[in-house]
This record gives structure tokens, sequence and C-alpha cells, in this order.
């Protein structure tokens, strides 16, 4: 204690240990587990235990897919015992309407018929049975929303069957298992409810009407007083509009001056019952409104509807065209595939390969189309007379993805890329390469009457000593650094001797150094940034190869698992090039909100391009 490190002080923390000191009260100020089952009941004398006295009702309801049909209904039925069950009410709901949904509704209905009377109701739904005894008395406090602030799915359901479930003079809501085959009065009463919902769900008819179930009436909400921004005011200044009898906002020419959240709301209304485009939207709804941005309200409208986005033809900006890494030497990177031929000697097969500097293109007859035969080529023909290939891309064909073929190139440490699925422009120079080979080809079989094997190797000189129609110079010039002396007036003459021949070198080392300068030019760079904005967990239309009439041009949505700077994966499609998708979407099982404006996700995504790792970042909350 009389160490000179050691300071005593009073702190002002209180330590929680001090409230227990002390004499306890006589009294308790109130009982914890009373009070937590108060706060969450709707009425004190709600039970959860079946009355020995009142009436019994077993509720139940259905919704099914039935011969490719949604088919939806519910059952009350009453009775004491099993011998005196009875159908109390039963009726087809909207097909629309979800398993729990339905379930909501028969207790509700089954509170209502039990008005001013005791009794109990079973209910074999843990959902249903849970609002009336736990969270829907919170719901209630937080004013039905959830804990992103967002209205609850069956908002307004929730609220009349916490209305109805004060009718009754006591009422106990008991929880039954389901789909038991038991002999017991409760079992058989839900086995009743649940085959009488499912009977009454497929048959013809209109379904139940189903009555408001908001207590304040539609003219109310229309009559609530609107709120308008700084800069709306600010353009109600100026325009002198005239105010109405309930606040709106009148414009001189006699429109109708909106807020945004009110304009957002008839916008979707109007689209949900036209599907209109983004301008017949704004045309028809200035006729006799006016609205701040209203043409950017539409637009997002439109974006947002899938029904319209797998409808409508792809309206949007053409892409940048990606490229590969630069070629600095002729086959540093090279593009192949295989093209069928007719089969001549037993050749049917024919590998084409086309360098990306010099587009010199090489050509092998084969009787396969293998990994194998693409091995032997690239092992016995290229490395050979070019060196080492550092890039090679193709196709995904199995003769391309196979892994004697991938662990071949790995260890001599070439990277092997393969192109996007069902994008043949990724294969665009070899391709092109195969029609230019197959008309020289049949212009020679045409002249000459010999098969192709014996025109091949002509018709590959034709096309490497042609002038490529970019430069101006042949495939051949850039190879060798002179060009190809093709007929009997391209004589050239030599000189003999030491000098002539140094400064011949060098004559062709800067020829060399210029034309290939030049083929820099017509190659495209690779991409530094995405092509699209769309990220992994989004949701995307991927266009259908089918052109059927009366269907949609896209399917999905599908959600996004991957991204390259062209290209998105997901699960049902595979890789897909970002020509053929268009989104981001809303995802399938949430419904565009027309009562709120959007909200930016709050999480982002982002992945590096070298690796298939995803991160994942929650934005901060901004106040």
């Amino acid at each position: 204690m009389n160490s000179e490190n050691i300071t005593l002080t009073t702190s002002k923390t209180l330590n929680p240990a001090q409230f227990l000191s002390g004499e306890l009260p006589q009294e308790l100020e109130h009982d914890c587990l009373e009070l937590m089952s108060f706060q969450t009941k709707v009425r004190e004398d709600l039970e959860n235990i079946p009355l020995p006295y009142g009436r019994k009702l077993f509720t139940d309801g259905s919704s099914r897919i039935i011969e490719g049909q949604r088919a939806s209904g519910y059952a009350v039925i009453e009775g004491s015992t099993k011998e005196d069950l009875k159908v109390l009410e039963a009726g087809k709901l909207p097909s629309q309407w979800s398993a729990q949904l339905c379930e909501i509704y028969a207790l509700k209905r089954g509170l209502d018929l039990l008005e001013g009377d005791q009794g109990t109701i079973y209910t074999d739904s843990k959902y249903a049975f849970g609002i009336v005894h736990t969270f829907g008395k919170i719901w209630e406090e937080r004013g039905y929303l959830n804990s992103r602030g967002k209205d609850l799915v069956h908002k307004e359901l929730t609220k009349v069957l916490l209305t109805s479930l004060l009718k009754p003079s006591e009422i106990a809501v008991v929880h039954v298992r389901g789909h038991q085959r038991g002999n017991s009065s409760e079992e058989k009463g839900n086995q009743m409810a649940d085959s009488e919902a499912k009977r009454v769900a497929p048959e013809p008819g209109e379904p139940t009407k189903i009555m408001v179930m908001s207590q304040s009436s539609g003219e109310e909400e229309d009559r609530e007083k609107p709120v308008y921004s700084k800069k709306e005011l600010r353009v109600i200044e100026e325009l002198g509009m005239q105010q109405g009898k309930y606040g709106e906002w009148i414009a001189p020419d006699g429109r109708k001056f909106l807020n945004k959240p009110l304009a957002r709301r008839m916008l979707q209304e109007i689209h949900e019952l036209t599907h209109w485009g983004t301008q017949g939207l704004c045309d028809h709804f200035l006729r006799e409104y006016l609205c701040i941005g209203v043409y950017e309200l539409a637009k997002a409208i439109t974006q947002g509807c899938v029904i319209c986005q797998k409808v409508n033809q792809r309206a949007m900006r053409k892409t940048t065209p990606g490229g590969r890494e630069l070629a600095m030497r002729p086959f540093q990177n090279i593009q192949i595939d295989f093209t069928e031929m007719p089969q001549a000697q037993g050749y049917k097969h024919l590998l084409v390969i086309v360098d990306h500097l010099t587009h010199w293109v090489e050509a092998f007859p084969t009787r396969r189309e293998t990994a194998e035969v693409v091995v032997k080529i690239l092992l016995e023909h290229i490395i050979p007379r070019y060196g080492l290939v550092n890039n090679i891309d193709s196709n995904r064909g199995p003769h391309f993805t196979a892994q004697i073929l991938q662990k071949t190139v790995d260890a001599l440490g070439i990277k092997w890329r393969l192109h996007t699925p069902w994008h043949p422009q990724s294969s665009g120079r070899v391709e092109r390469m195969n029609k230019t080979l197959k008309s020289a080809l049949t212009k020679l079989i045409e002249e000459t009457q010999l098969n192709w094997l014996k025109c091949l190797p002509l018709a590959l000189l034709r096309i490497r000593t042609r002038p490529r129609s970019d430069l101006g110079v042949s495939p051949y010039e850039m190879m060798f650094g002179l060009p190809f002396l093709l007929t009997p007036y391209s004589t050239g003459s030599y000189q003999e001797g030491k000098t002539i021949a140094h400064q011949y070198l060098q004559v062709i080392r800067q020829i060399l150094e210029d034309l290939r300068k030049k083929g820099y030019v017509p190659q495209t760079s690779p991409l530094d940034s995405n092509a699209h904005q769309i990220n992994p967990g989004d949701w995307v239309l991927i266009k259908s190869w089918t052109n059927t009439p009366l269907t949609p041009k896209f399917e999905g949505p599908f959600q996004v698992l991957l991204t390259t700077h062209t290209a998105v994966k997901t699960q049902e499609k595979g890789w897909t090039h970002i020509t053929r998708v268009k989104g981001p979407v809303s995802p399938p099982s949430k419904p565009p909100n027309s009562n709120t404006s959007p909200n930016p996700s709050e999480w982002t995504i982002t992945q590096r391009p070298d690796t298939l790792k995803l991160t994942f970042r929650k934005k901060p909350k901004t106040r």
C-alpha cells in the first residue's frame, strides 16, 4: 500500500453488486414471469390449455398444387367428442394464398364464430398459435414492422386476427400436432378439419369473399395530409400552386402535385394493371398529376417488373468487348479449335491454330477429335517450331477440358483459358479462320479436282501470304520480315559478303520490330473493370435460345453465384456471357413494395479476379 506505483482513488462507477446489499423490501414490486406473460398476451385470460367447459372448434387451412394449379381452402369443425364432429364452416380461398395464410384465416374465422361465447380452438399451425400467444402482441407494439423496419408479410390478416381474439368471452387456443393417425377426439377433429380444407380447395367457383382487412377505409387513407420535401415545396412556391381541400397542391393547369411516395404508389398500381413501358406510364400519369422525377420513378418500376423484363426486348448500351493479354511475339498467345471436314483417307477433322499477333494459321488433319490428338500436335509440331506458348484459349469442348490435356499444359507452364459457353464471339478469330480456310479449300478443289487433304498446303499458303485488312501486311511478312515472292514478277536480288549479310540482318530486325508493333494495335486489351453492374447474390434473367411465339424471351430469375468482367455464373445455367443477361431484377419470392422507396443493399460482395473467394461486408448504417 505504501508503494509509489499505487494510487488510491474513489471510483464514481457503481458496482451492480451494491444493489444486492441491504434488506429485501416487504412486498415485491412485481413478478417478472407474470409481467412477461402479461406483456406478450393480447388478453389476460388467454390460455394455451383446453378449457373444461365451452365449445370446441378445430381449424385448419390447405394450399397445395393440384394438376399444375394451386388450390387453397379452410375449414372450421365443431364437436366435443369424436362422434359429434360436424363441419361448422368451410370455403375456398384465393389460389395465391400460402398454407400459413390459410391457417391464420381459419383461426380468425373460428374466433369470429365464438363471438360472445366460451370455447377452445385447436390448430396445428405453430405460426398461428405463436401469433395469438407470443409475437402478435410484440408486432402490435412495433406497428407491425419487422426487424428491418418493413411491413410484415401478413400484416393486415395479423391485425384482424388479433382483433378477433377479443371477441369470445373466454378463449383458449391450443396447439395440436398435425397429420396424426390417433383416435382421440382432438386428433379426429384435426383430421376432419384437414381433410375438409383439402376437399373444398379445388372445388369450382369463386373463392370466399374476404372483407377489407384494414380498420381504416381507403377514403381516410387518401385524405391523409401528404408530406412534401424541401425541393417539392420550393417547386410549389415557384409555380404558384393552390392548396386543395385535403392538403394537396393543385397546379395552375388543374393537375394535382404529388410527392414521390404517393406518385410511386400510383405508378406501381397503373403498371400492375397495364404493364406499360416507362414512356406510357409517364404520359398517362402526367395527364392529371405532376411529380418531380416521374420519369425515373416509372423507369425504376418497369425495370423492377420481372414479367416485363422477361418479355421485353433487351435494351441497353453495347458493352465494351474485352480482350486477352497482349501478344508481344509470334505464338505467345494462340487460339485453337476443331472443325468438321468431309471424310478423306480416314481424316474427318481439322485442328486449326491461329496466332493472335501475326494471324499465322496452322491446320492439322486428324482422324479423331480427342485430347490426345491435341497433346500430340502441341508437343510434336507447335512447340518445336515456335517455342513454348504462354496462353492458349478455346471453347469448352471435351477434347479441350480433358484432364490429360490440362495436366500436360500445366506441367509446361501454359495457361489454358476456356471461353464462356454459348458465346461464339469469344472464339471469333479461329471461327473466322475456319470459314476462310474452307472457302480457300473449296476454290482449290473446284480448280484442281483433288481432295481437301491434297489442297490444304496450298490453301494455307494463300491465307498466310494474303495482306491483312487491318494492317495491309500478310502474316508471312509479319513472321519473316519480307513479303512472299508469290509470282514470277516478284523477284528478289541477293548479294554476297559479310558486310551485306550484316546490313541485311539489321534491316530484317528493324522491319520485324516495326511490323510487330503494328500487330499490337489491332489487339483488344483486357478489361480492367466489369462490363456490367451485377454482383454475386443478385438475381438476373437469361435470354432463352428458343423463339416460341407468345413465350417470354428471357428465363429466370436466377441467382448469381460468381462473376467475371464479362460473364456471370448461375446454378441453373452455368457461365453465361453478359450480352445474354438482363439485370439485376427483383428476387422471385419478394414482390416489389409500392409503398416504400427502394433501399440499397445492406451487404456488399467483392471477388478477387484471381480466386473464387467472395468477401461479404456489411454497410454501416447512415443516420
